[in-house]
């Protein structure tokens, strides 16, 4: 059933106060903490490139460009590419690679450089005959600095600095893709990829909210520095002044209202639970079903002495990264087939601790309702996780649509394997899994292949509304990985016993609606 506009942007109760109030948190922390290192470093770097590129020696033009070239490479390298470079040091330097403090250095190493040229350019356009008037009065450089280029170039100073800043917000919700969490985070995991629209909508316009307020704030900043202004624009920046501060006051009050209600229902529930001798467990997972399940499981954990903290992932790479790195004690996204590849592919010291539940893959469309409706040459869409094009390939093989070389071991097989393609099929398998649901949506392709989790979320049901589906005995099952070293775990052992419980296994079917099948091995 298709859901009205208002069903769809304005469900309120798809939301969680303390989980936004902790989204808040670690935004402001990414981009307070980082645009204090940016200030610093910054206005280092601006007058290193403002006193390199304006002096006449051969060294210092030398070191100009070198300067200029590192730092255009911090500055133009995507930010989402440059913080995955930055793992390893991200690693070395904050200790784990995963939260809102990881995302501290990729942050400030982006936007160092941009704020350097800013400054450069604001130091660049200082009266030349002041700075003359001053060198010839004797003054030293660091006053030169100090009373003469930072003063005349405060308003350019303050603006490059809020654009820096917005900017700085922007990257913060792209570093929530990868585990930074914040804003960001919580549009894409909890509001994306559940199709929670309502919580993707709070999220941006909270995004929104604090853009305009920084923004609005250097405005305020700009025109209390410059002094050139007439006195119109001095009226304009007392009543922007006011502007701000009531905004900010009204945000914080807000916000000290939200926090105290979150968190004396958080100090009751710790109060209830807590215990010297209770395990923390630290589990990472998709978004959805898996972290909707452990979060389920958390109050039965909690009886047993386990406080069970679930770590959110939207890939596939950096749940096994993090559990090799002991980042996370255990993580639960993956089905077998990927399991053993990865594990292949690079070494990994992991076990399996137990097949927790089942998600079938099947294929859709907007076009067709039978498969003997398909097309000569029609495209089929999936995506580009190598360790699904097996599933895929078993399903077109069961229904009569291609035949794959002999001694093929479908687990393990790709596109490259088709010996017999009759109908002329045509593959595109470029995108990530999370977005086969939209792109069923917008009616790409004569059949999109859709995780069973993301075909749920657009309300897709697999049996009733696909046109091919993996029969029940597939090997795709998902299960509980550990580090080998601790598959000895009582913890993770009672994780796994827990969640092959009679209750819990019930619940997963309920509330799934048999979309998630429950496993029990």
């Amino acid at each position: 059933m298709n859901k009205t506009f208002s069903e769809t942007y304005f469900n309120w109760s798809e939301l969680d106060l303390a989980t936004f109030i902790q989204a808040i948190k670690d935004t402001l922390l990414m981009t307070i903490v980082s645009m204090i290192f940016v200030l610093i470093f910054g206005l280092l770097l601006g007058l290193a490139l403002y006193y390199l590129g304006k002096s006449k020696k051969k060294s210092a033009k030398v070191a100009y460009s070198l300067v200029s070239i590192i730092s255009n490479i911090f500055r133009s390298t995507p930010f989402i590419i440059l913080i995955i470079l930055l793992i390893p040091f991200t690693k070395l330097l904050v200790g784990s690679f995963i939260g809102p403090e990881a995302a501290i250095p990729g942050l400030v190493l982006s936007a160092v450089p941009f704020y350097a040229r800013l400054v450069e350019m604001a130091f660049r356009e200082v009266d030349q005959g002041v700075l003359e008037a001053s060198e010839a009065m004797g003054a030293s450089n660091w006053q030169i600095i100090r009373k003469i280029l930072i003063p005349e170039s405060k308003p350019a100073l303050i603006s490059g600095l809020t654009v820096t800043a917005i900017t700085m917000i922007g990257f913060t919700a792209m570093a929530g893709a990868i585990g930074a969490g914040g804003l960001g985070g919580l549009a894409y995991q909890d509001g994306f990829q559940r199709s929670r629209w309502t919580v993707t909508l709070v999220a941006t316009v909270l995004i929104l909210l604090l853009v305009f307020f920084v923004q609005a704030l250097g405005d305020s900043a700009v025109l209390r520095s410059d002094k050139r202004l007439p006195q119109s624009a001095q009226k304009k920046r007392s009543k922007v002044k006011k502007i701000v501060w009531g905004v900010a006051t009204l945000a914080v009050i807000g916000l000290a209202v939200w926090g105290s209600l979150s968190h004396s229902s958080s100090k009751s529930n710790e109060q209830a639970t807590n215990s010297k001798d209770e395990v923390t467990l630290k589990v990472g997972a998709s978004p959805t079903p898996h972290a909707e399940i452990l979060e389920h499981i958390k109050p039965i954990l909690k009886k047993k002495g386990i406080n069970l903290e679930v770590v959110k992932f939207d890939d596939y790479i950096l749940p096994n990264k993090a559990l090799a790195g002991k980042e996370i004690d255990a993580n639960y996204f993956q089905h077998i087939p990927y399991f053993k590849k990865q594990v292949k592919e690079n070494n990994y010291a992991f076990t399996n601790m137990g097949s927790i539940h089942l998600e079938p893959m099947a294929l859709y469309s907007q076009k067709i309702k039978d498969v003997k409706e398909l097309k000569d040459g029609a495209t089929i869409v999936t995506s580009n996780s190598e360790s699904d094009w097996g599933r895929i390939l078993t399903m077109l093989s069961d229904a009569g649509l291609i035949t794959v070389k002999k001694g093929t071991n479908l687990e393990t097989a790709t596109f490259d394997d088709i010996e017999k393609n009759p109908k002329h099929l045509k593959f595109q398998h470029a995108i990530d899994a999370s977005l086969l649901a939209t792109a069923y949506q917008n009616n790409e392709g004569d059949l999109v292949a859709i995780n069973a989790n993301f075909a749920v979320g657009i309300g897709l049901v697999p049996k009733k509304d696909s046109v091919l589906i993996e029969s029940d005995n597939s090997p795709y099952a998902n299960i509980i990985a550990a580090r080998t070293e601790d598959k000895n775990s009582k913890a993770i052992k009672e994780l796994v016993k827990v969640l092959h419980s009679q209750e819990v296994q019930t619940w997963i079917t309920k509330q799934f609606k048999g979309v998630v099948i429950p496993v029990n091995e």
